[in-house]
């Protein structure tokens, strides 16, 4: 933190004592707080309840492989995350491609979930 050990028994002591003081006084941890400012609005909260991430994995003969984003078809109230590539995470514009062996990761809403999964499959899977 400072380029030197000379001060690392200082700060180690200080961020000791500041640890000792904010639990006696009660305080909750800063992210625990900034969460709950975050999530604050509780329709926020209920929006992100009521959906389902759903994972399809791109099979052979699909209709999806060599296709870009912005020319399939997908189920309305769908949104696509991201595309797991290997060991890469993708996060995918119009214009990216899909290929075999890509993992897609989607958000649809829980009340929709099946027939979202049944559009989704037609698209991801060989049929």
């Amino acid at each position: 933190m400072c380029g030197t050990l000379k001060l690392l028994l200082p700060i180690a002591i200080v961020s000791f004592i500041a640890y000792i003081v904010a639990n006696s006084l009660g305080n909750e941890p800063i992210y625990e707080s900034l969460l709950h400012r975050l999530t604050k609005n509780k329709n926020s909260v209920q929006s992100i309840e009521n959906k389902e991430l759903v994972s399809f994995v791109v099979s052979l003969g699909s209709i999806a492989v060599n296709q870009t984003v912005a020319s399939l078809t997908l189920p309305p109230r769908c949104l696509l995350v991201s595309i797991m590539r290997g060991k890469n995470e993708i996060i995918p514009h119009g214009d990216t491609q899909f290929y075999v062996g890509d993992q897609v990761v989607m958000i649809v809403d829980r009340y929709r979930i099946d027939e979202a999964k049944e559009k989704l499959a037609e698209i991801f899977t060989f049929s």
